[in-house]
């Protein structure tokens, strides 16, 4: 896995170099301890391997394997060492990193910039992101799902409840699915 170390050409050699006699270290046997607090700072590498191993522990193998792939993803996009360094645009980055570069979908944006939240809140970090600043998708109702619709409403012998024509509160397009009874 490609790990981002930052811009600074000697800050990426030396922390290249660390981790050469880190896992030379690790092959000839030797115990190594990692540092996981510099300064009072959290590593984004160490809190999101303690996160993955609670989760492995907690929740579903696939709940697991989502996270692991969306912090995975940040990892990736985001240079930042530290969770404390972390801050607004490198969410939007993500967000950004997942939709161009990755191709992901808007549905998959969404999840992915969620469990990356869930992650953060789980470490104590809140308040990064405004509401207008989460990944949208819009959820559109499939053919299936309306005549299930329909059918409940004959079943139950009412119609549902028309909306003016000139209703669109909610919906993203006009073309989004209306649910009335005819």
């Amino acid at each position: 896995m490609r790990l981002s170390v930052g811009k600074d050409a000697a800050d990426a050699s030396t922390r290249r170099l660390r981790k050469e006699a880190e896992l030379n270290a690790v092959n000839h046997g030797v115990a190594v301890s990692p540092d996981d607090e510099q300064n009072g700072h959290r590593s984004i590498t160490a809190a999101i391997t303690d996160f993955l191993d609670e989760t492995k522990l907690m929740k579903k193998p696939k709940t697991w394997a989502a996270y692991s792939t969306a912090l995975g993803y940040f990892q990736e996009s985001c240079p930042k060492l530290y969770l404390e360094e972390i801050e607004r645009g490198d969410l939007l980055k993500f967000s950004a990193f997942l939709r161009d570069q990755k191709e992901q979908s808007p549905r998959s944006v969404y999840n992915k910039f969620e469990n990356l939240m869930t992650f953060l809140k789980s470490n104590g970090i809140r308040g990064l992101v405004g509401k207008n600043d989460w990944p949208r998708y819009v959820e559109e109702t499939t053919v299936r799902a309306r005549s299930r619709t329909a059918r409940c409403a004959e079943t139950l012998g009412t119609a549902l409840p028309r909306r003016p024509s000139n209703y669109t509160k909610g919906l993203a397009r006009k073309s989004q699915v209306e649910f009335q009874f005819r």
